[in-house]
């Protein structure tokens, strides 16, 4: 397992440098933009001022077919280099959302490991597992942009998000009901919404011979209505993790309806799984809306 480990710090190792450059580049493009576009009041006053008192000899004929000449250059590279910077951010998210999707499953396959190991290790020795979900995994995103996120997809859905982290933390006697319930809720919402059977239906991967199915919702959501090939084993994995939350026995439909099976500790993983699920699901929605 340790060189699996070593191999995980080299990728992200990989991906960041990759997104250093890709920062540097992006500083610099904005750069040109703010400077060219800083100096068009410039071009402008220069132009009419120039217009309205030069003699029309040869030398100033010149110089301002040359300047006319350059506009139409300018407008023209412009063009050029906003088609292609065009082409290659709509293509940046071949390489963001695999990241961002592999990453997410990551830390929910150690959250169930936390989940499990909070259930069935020994007393004496569950007070470790205990503290480990108190201390969340970190996240490529924060509550501030996974909250503008969701009301971009649907106002209000941010503050049923802190809704439902108000209900844990309180003192009610079905808090921790309240609070599943609420972030079940906002899950189940965008997956009907978003993954609907007219959507799926629309979809070039989806064949039409039988109703869509919670997989085929699934995959519209994390991996697009075009025909790519998606292995069976990372949707069937996706499938199983998203099904957890939104089905009728998944965990968070179990805890909001009043069982007594799953531990304070539990619920709070949970929560935070399905939050990272909701950030992989509205940014991919976001990106393709531009």
């Amino acid at each position: 397992m340790s060189s699996q480990f070593d191999d995980l710090a080299h990728e992200f190792s990989q991906l960041r440098d990759h997104g250093h450059r890709l920062q540097k580049q992006g500083q610099f493009i904005v750069k040109i933009a703010e400077s060219g576009a800083s100096n068009i009041a410039n071009y402008s006053t220069l132009y009419s001022e120039a217009s309205a008192v030069l003699p029309e000899t040869p030398d100033v004929k010149k110089a301002f077919y040359d300047f006319t000449k350059s506009g139409e250059f300018v407008v023209s590279q412009l063009k050029s280099a906003n088609q292609n910077l065009n082409f290659a951010v709509n293509n940046l998210s071949e390489g963001l959302f695999p990241a961002l999707t592999g990453v997410t499953f990551s830390n929910i396959a150690a959250q169930n490991l936390l989940e499990c190991a909070i259930d069935n290790a020994p007393e004496e020795k569950r007070f470790i597992f205990q503290s480990l979900a108190e201390r969340p995994l970190k996240k490529p995103y924060s509550t501030d942009e996974l909250d503008a996120l969701l009301d971009r997809f649907r106002k209000g859905l941010s503050a049923r998000r802190r809704g439902a982290w108000d209900a844990f933390y309180s003192s009610s006697e079905d808090a921790l009901a309240q609070a599943a319930h609420s972030m079940r809720d906002i899950l189940a919402s965008l997956v009907s919404q978003i993954g609907s059977n007219e959507l799926v239906s629309e979809s070039a991967w989806f064949d039409g011979s039988e109703k869509p199915t919670l997989s085929d919702r699934v995959r519209l959501l994390l991996f697009g209505a075009s025909e790519r090939h998606v292995e069976s084993s990372e949707l069937a994995a996706a499938t199983a993790e998203i099904s957890e939350f939104v089905t009728e026995d998944g965990q968070l439909k179990k805890v909001a309806h009043g069982s007594k099976s799953f531990s304070r500790e539990r619920t709070k993983v949970s929560m935070e799984k399905t939050e990272e699920l909701l950030y992989l699901i509205v940014s991919r929605l976001t990106a393709k809306q531009g």
